[in-house]
């Protein structure tokens, strides 16, 4: 009794120690790994999650750092920084807006100097219109006659042709004091008296010759006289009285005269206001030319003035 209850305590024994039981024999033997405590693998599970955070920001850094990078080569692409690209864009705006105002105020100073300009000119033009007759000594007619044939020379429209004037009056004086005043009214700017751009035919000596050389020295080139009076341009007494009325014609050409761009004012006697009575007293003078005295009619009263013996003087 007493050695089965041994050998059974010997064999329960055995088998609690964890010695291979007779099923496992001719088995290798089996490892086993001991599992680690609750606390460790908390552990462990907390550095794995820590691990991954560092890695995440890691990666977000580097992603950042590359976005970083790639912005700045393409924003510094030639060498500038946004900020001073910025910076130079704004200079440069402003640098426009300060151009674009210079010419601006440039073209509104030009403007206003043309306006000025503009405006001065036609107040002259208005203003010599007005002081030919500053008294009103003239009918509506006589100031339209006048001002006709002073247009040209004042306005300086027509600088290659001639102007003419040809006053006819009862009696010469009566005219020549009207011619006088507006000669003294166009070459007011003149160093020239009255006096020595006047010529009366009727005392002048010299003949044709002498006449010429008068008029090429009032009319030489560079003078500032515009105007000269022949006053009796109907006196016959002189012997080539003919060849002075053919000079007359070469000065009044208004195409192609001898000296371009003047006034030649004339007076003569007449009882009517047209020039028809010192046609016909031409034609009597010169029978045999008929057609120079036509021709030359023509061209010296294109405008034509006739004033009374009793005109009072304009100036």
């Amino acid at each position: 009794m007493t050695d089965k209850g041994e050998g059974k305590g010997k064999r329960d024994s055995h088998i609690s120690s964890g010695n291979k039981s007779p099923e496992k024999e001719g088995l290798p033997d089996a490892k086993y790994s001991v599992p680690a405590d609750s606390n460790s693998g908390e552990e462990e599970g907390n550095q794995t999650t820590e691990d991954q955070s560092k890695k995440k920001r890691a990666d977000n850094l580097n992603k950042t750092d590359e976005s970083n990078i790639k912005s700045k080569d393409e924003t510094t692409e030639n060498g500038v920084s946004p900020k001073k690209q910025s910076k130079q864009n704004s200079a440069g705006n402003n640098s426009a807006l300060i151009i674009g105002a210079l010419i601006f105020l440039a073209i509104a100073v030009i403007f206003s100097r043309v306006s000025d300009s503009y405006s001065d000119s036609n107040s002259q033009k208005e203003d010599w219109r007005s002081n030919i007759d500053p008294n009103n000594r003239l009918v509506h007619e006589q100031q339209y006659t006048i001002t006709a044939s002073l247009k040209s020379i004042m306005d300086q429209t027509h600088r290659e042709g001639v102007s003419t004037l040809l006053i006819l009056s009862p009696k010469e004086k009566s005219a020549a004091r009207i011619a006088q005043c507006l000669l003294k009214f166009v070459n007011r700017k003149s160093r020239a008296t009255t006096a020595s751009t006047e010529i009366d035919l009727k005392s002048h000596r010299g003949g044709k010759l002498q006449l010429d050389q008068d008029l090429q020295l009032l009319f030489k080139s560079g003078s500032d006289i515009q105007a000269v009076l022949l006053r009796h341009i109907d006196d016959n007494s002189s012997s080539d009285a003919f060849e002075r009325a053919r000079l007359l014609f070469a000065y009044c050409d208004g195409e192609n005269p001898v000296v371009p761009h003047r006034l030649i004012i004339m007076t003569a006697t007449s009882e009517t206001p047209h020039e028809s009575e010192l046609r016909e007293r031409f034609k009597e003078y010169w029978p045999s030319e008929h057609d120079f005295v036509d021709a030359l009619m023509s061209r010296i009263s294109g405008h034509t003035l006739f004033v009374d013996e009793d005109q009072l003087s304009i100036c």
